[in-house]
């Protein structure tokens, strides 16, 4: 192997002379970049390393002249050369292993993004009835396994389809059978509903479950939240506790133990708030077992339901509860829901009248709602 070091001023003649002295079949391994020379340039030079294998090429001889351009070209491999060479040798094992890493990586994000469910191509709008329009398309393929031909379907028989399809359940229980507090605890993103929520669902635990409720309320970061929290309190004739940490709580929940039920809001948390999400999480801890509503607003698109759900995973919410259907022109969310995540919808609110404006989770109720392509209010079941 002919090993050889060429410096000058003109990288494109280094290459020139190599090629004519090494011929086609050298190989630079080690450009170097130019030093040396002022701040325009002048002056600058270039080292080059190249390697010849010569059992596999028959390079002209360098003459004398060649040799004396390319600064100290050197002939044979000397010392000096031979450990350039080891230099890049070792220089070019370790960019292999930063490589097989990186591969490594590669490899383990396509075997996840294999995992995701595969969407299925979207329905041309043209091709489905107008109430279907704003469905996810995963949604929509899947009523059509049931009913092939959409358009001419009876609206009975397509309810009665997204009926059974509609991720909702009305088996919400308020009163645990082991005679201890049932804590309920409501959370979700900033804006999602929750204190106008956790308001219903006090009124009906006291007036139509004829239950004992106290309040406990960890949102003490936002603006005036204490101070609506405790109205509600009042006009329900309910003890309020506020606490600060998971110690707080932890004595909080033993405060309220006479009671059946004790209701818990949280702060507002985007669910990119790491920071945030985690000292609410703690908090939590201190109250023992918990079931955890989290509040999904019907106006989420399908990309932040999905954000939505990961982020407030360190929760392990048990139910969803789907908020302000009445800000939306169909709520199509409950078509996205199935596919991203297997928690069902034990609450729907479509208003801010306290206990009025919600109902538990009725599939059939939703489904007409899905089927008009106009705005509209469901109203369910009486709780």
């Amino acid at each position: 192997m002919k090993i050889r070091r060429y410096k000058g001023a003109n990288r494109e003649e280094l290459y020139r002379l190599i090629h004519k002295e090494m011929g086609p079949n050298a190989i630079v391994v080690a450009p170097e970049a130019a030093s040396g020379g002022s701040l325009f340039g002048r002056g600058k030079k270039y080292e080059l390393i190249a390697v010849l294998d010569e059992h596999e090429n028959h390079a002209p001889a360098a003459t004398a002249d060649d040799t004396a351009e390319g600064g100290d070209a050197m002939p044979g491999g000397t010392a000096g050369a031979a450990e350039d060479f080891r230099r890049w040798s070792r220089q070019q094992n370790r960019q292999w292993r930063d490589l097989q890493a990186t591969m490594s990586e590669i490899r383990k994000t396509v075997e996840t993004l294999q995992v995701v469910r595969a969407t299925p191509a979207p329905v041309a709008s043209s091709a489905l009835p107008d109430y279907a329009r704003l469905w996810d398309s995963r949604f929509v393929t899947l009523i059509q396994q049931d009913i092939a031909d959409l358009p001419a379907a009876d609206l009975i028989t397509v309810s009665q389809t997204l009926t059974s399809a509609l991720p909702l359940t009305k088996g919400f229980t308020f009163r645990k059978e082991d005679g201890k507090p049932h804590i309920i605890v409501v959370a979700g993103p900033t804006g999602s509903g929750k204190t106008t929520t956790l308001a219903k669902l006090a009124s009906i635990c006291a007036h139509r479950e004829h239950l004992r409720v106290g309040i406990v309320t960890t949102d003490t970061y936002r603006v005036a939240a204490v101070d609506q929290i405790r109205e509600y309190a009042s006009l329900l004739d309910m003890e309020l506790r506020v606490v600060f940490s998971a110690d707080e709580a932890q004595a909080a929940v033993a405060a309220l133990s006479k009671n059946d039920v004790i209701l818990v809001d949280t702060p507002g948390r985007t669910h990119f708030d790491e920071m945030g999400l985690a000292m609410s999480h703690k908090i939590l801890r201190g109250m023992g077992e918990v079931t955890v509503l989290l509040t999904i607003p019907a106006t989420l698109n399908r990309d932040d339901l999905g954000d939505t759900l990961r982020g407030f995973s360190r929760f392990k919410p048990d139910y969803l509860v789907v908020t302000k259907i009445d800000e939306t022109r169909q709520p199509a969310l409950f078509t996205v829901i199935p596919f991203e995540t297997e928690l069902r919808v034990a609450f729907v609110t479509n208003g801010q009248r306290v206990p009025q404006d919600i109902f538990a989770g009725d599939a059939e109720a939703v489904a007409g709602l899905l089927l008009s392509s106009m705005r509209g209010t469901a109203t369910g079941r009486p709780m």
